[in-house]
This record gives C-alpha cells, structure tokens and sequence, in this order.
C-alpha cells in the first residue's frame, strides 16, 4: 500500500487541497451574504475583470516569449564567437 504523505509533495498537496475547499466555502458564504441578487448579475460584473486578466496575460505571454527568442538570440551570438578576427562575426 503506498503512503500519500511519506514525501513532502504528498503533504503539500493535502494542504492545498484542504485550503482550496476552505476557501470555496468561504467565499461561497461571502457570496452569498453580500453579493448580487443573481448569478447573472455576479457574471456580468466579473466580465470586465476577465477580460482584463485575458489580455494581461496574453501580453505577458508575448512579452516572454520575446525574451526567450531575444536571449537565444544572444547565446547563439556568444556560442559563434570566434577568438580569430578573420573568422569571427
């Protein structure tokens, strides 16, 4: 039989796990006590919000991978570096 929580990954996991539905039912009262009347009304205060998270992430992402073909860019140029003037770049 294998133990769940002999390594530390087990652990953690558990803990998220147990955090995650301690959370949902917090918010969930939360929700409930103050929110809107209906979900309709929840999801189209929410929308703005997710579509700002989307393009924020969409540009982070370009933004990374940029980097990623800058910085490869770069060590390509260092890799074909050559200690002779007449062959280097």
């Amino acid at each position: 039989m294998k133990r769940p929580f002999r390594s530390r990954q087990g652990w953690t996991e558990f803990l998220y796990l147990v955090v995650g539905l301690v959370l949902g039912l917090l918010v969930n009262t939360f929700l409930e006590s103050v929110g809107p009347a209906t979900i309709g009304d929840l999801l189209r205060d929410l929308l703005p919000e997710a579509v700002g998270i989307t393009f924020t992430v969409l540009i982070l992402d370009r933004l990374n991978s940029a980097r990623e073909e800058r910085q490869l860019k770069d060590m390509l140029t260092r890799r074909a570096h050559s200690r002779y003037n007449h062959t280097a770049l």
